[in-house]
């Protein structure tokens, strides 16, 4: 796989706010399974989900100058079959990434 260019600033932020809304988002447990395996150190776990998610993203990006690994993170992260007993939970993350890439933001 070609490498696929670092996500703007803003984007970067909006996803991780998503990603790890308090409510809605990923557990801090999952966050670190999921940096782990695909290979984004976690730069800080003690701060708020979505700023933890942050730093280790513009971490990667900066070093790497790409956004694969981020990508498969919200692809490993979204996986139906993490959500088989919480759908409602699935559907409400999923459409707000799927929304934030309709307007043009994620490829």
């Amino acid at each position: 796989m070609s490498n696929i260019p670092p996500f703007p600033q803003a984007v970067l932020e909006n996803v991780c706010r998503i990603i790890g809304d308090t409510n809605t988002g990923l557990t801090g447990t999952q966050i670190g399974a999921y940096l782990a395996q695909e290979h984004i150190k976690d730069t800080d776990p003690t701060l708020t989900k979505w700023k933890r998610l942050y730093n280790a993203f513009a971490n990667f990006q900066n070093k790497h100058q790409c956004s694969n690994n981020i990508l498969n993170f919200i692809k490993l992260s979204l996986s139906p079959a993490r959500y088989v007993d919480d759908k409602e939970r699935f559907d409400l993350l999923r459409n707000k990434i799927v929304h934030f890439r309709n307007m043009g933001c994620l490829l």
